[in-house]
C-alpha cells in the first residue's frame, strides 16, 4: 500500500489552490519522456539488474468537465525495459526456439508498447501564467514487440515475442506545472510514476513461477495546444 501513498502531496497540493474561470474544456497535447526502468520481482532470490533508460512520446487529450477537474486519455508509444538476475536454471523461448540459462544469468528485457492512459487531471488556478496540476489514473498497455539479452550463451536483442503478455494493465501518478505562451499554447513539465498490476512474463519453462513488475520513473515534457 505504501506505493499509492504517493497520490496524496500531488492531490492535497491542487485541491487547496483556489479554481480558475477555464475557457477551454479540451485540451490537446504532445508529450514525450524520458524514463528509468527497471523490472522487480516477487521472487526474492531473483535480483534486480541495472536501471533502463527508455521514454515515450505521444498524444494526450483533457477533457475539463469542471473548471479544473478533467478526464486524461490518449496514445503513446513506450519503449521500456529492466532486467533480472535469475537464480535459477531458467528456459527462455526465443522466436528461434528455446534455450536453457544457467542459474546466475541476467536477462535484460527490452519492450515495447501502445498504451492509453486513462486518467483524472486536476488543476490550479492559474498563478500569473502557470498552473499547478496533477494525474492519477490506469494504462492500458499493448505490448508491440520484446527483445531479450542474457549473459549466458551471448543473446543480443534476440525477438522472445512467447515470453511477454501482450496485455498488461499498470498504473500513473504525475505532477507538475504548465506555463502559458499565450494563443493557447503552453508549456507542459513535471514528474511521473507508473507501474504495472499484472504479471510481466508468462512463465514459460521456469523451475519457479514468479510475477515480475516493471516500473519507471521519468520527466514529462509537452507542448499543450
Amino acid at each position: 500500500m505504501k506505493r499509492y501513498l504517493i497520490v496524496i502531496p500531488f492531490l492535497f497540493a491542487v485541491l487547496t489552490l483556489s479554481a480558475q474561470d477555464r475557457t477551454k474544456t479540451i485540451q490537446f497535447s504532445l508529450v514525450g519522456s524520458p524514463h528509468l526502468s527497471w523490472i522487480k520481482s516477487d521472487l526474492k532470490s531473483n535480483e534486480r539488474g541495472p536501471l533502463y533508460f527508455g521514454y515515450y512520446a505521444g498524444v494526450e487529450f483533457d477533457y475539463f468537465f469542471q473548471d479544473n477537474y478533467g478526464f486524461s486519455t490518449g496514445i503513446n508509444l513506450e519503449n521500456k525495459g529492466g532486467s533480472l538476475i535469475y537464480s535459477d536454471q531458467q528456459i527462455l523461448h526465443f522466436d528461434a526456439g528455446p534455450d536453457t540459462m544457467k542459474p546466475g544469468t541476467r536477462i535484460t528485457y527490452q519492450l515495447r508498447y501502445i498504451s492509453v492512459p486513462l486518467g483524472l487531471k486536476f488543476t490550479s488556478r492559474e498563478i500569473g501564467y502557470t498552473t499547478v496540476f496533477a494525474d492519477v489514473g490506469l494504462d492500458l498497455m499493448f505490448n508491440t514487440r520484446a527483445t531479450a539479452t542474457a549473459t549466458d550463451n551471448n543473446y543480443d536483442r534476440e525477438p522472445i515475442s512467447e515470453e511477454i503478455s501482450v496485455l498488461n494493465v499498470g498504473y500513473h501518478v504525475e505532477g507538475g506545472i504548465q506555463y502559458s505562451f499565450g494563443n493557447n499554447l503552453s508549456l507542459v513539465a513535471g514528474i511521473e510514476y507508473r507501474s504495472t498490476f499484472l504479471d510481466l512474463t508468462n512463465d514459460l519453462g521456469a523451475d519457479k513461477t514468479d510475477n515480475a513488475y516493471i516500473n519507471q520513473i521519468g520527466i514529462k515534457l509537452g507542448l499543450a495546444f
